[in-house]
């Protein structure tokens, strides 16, 4: 799911929010710390250093 999550960050127009709700979290807060726990960055630092 990391994988996939930083595709989708990497290569869609989508907002943290809807890839973490099409990612199955219910929150995107626990998306946030998802992320955080395996890149060690916020999804949208990553994001943006793209």
């Amino acid at each position: 799911m990391f994988e996939e999550s930083k595709n989708l960050l990497k290569y869609t127009n989508w907002d943290i929010a809807q890839i973490g709700y099409t990612l199955g979290f219910e929150q995107p807060s626990h998306f946030n710390n998802f992320f955080k726990k395996h890149a060690q960055v916020s999804p949208l630092k990553f994001k943006n250093a793209i």
